[in-house]
């Protein structure tokens, strides 16, 4: 289980790292994001400064969002992987039988 989180944790950087590159104030579609919710906010009765504040942490907690997203299914699709690769292992292995008398020291 360490190792998913390992591999969780990883990835969550990655993707944060890769859609940071989005979020930067001079990325036009930032801006027309945060101008967007700022509207919104102030449509829903906050102050210009606080609207302005709110946009800027919602689209902190939206991108934190994806990027959970992302590094799950990463995870997901890993330890399906892994599961896969387990079928014909288990398809090698002998059975065994349980009548037979217990080998021991």
């Amino acid at each position: 289980m360490a190792l998913a989180q390992t591999i969780l944790a990883q990835r969550q950087q990655f993707h944060q790292s890769r859609l940071i590159e989005h979020a930067a104030p001079s990325d036009l579609g930032h801006q027309q994001t945060i101008d967007a919710m700022t509207r919104y906010f102030q449509a829903q009765g906050s102050n210009a400064s606080d609207a302005a504040s709110q946009a800027i942490a919602w689209v902190g907690r939206t991108l934190q969002q994806q990027v959970d997203l992302l590094a799950y299914i990463d995870v997901f699709w890993m330890l399906a992987i892994v599961a896969i690769l387990m079928i014909p292992t288990a398809a090698v292995l002998r059975p065994i039988d349980l009548r037979a008398p217990a080998k021991g020291h």
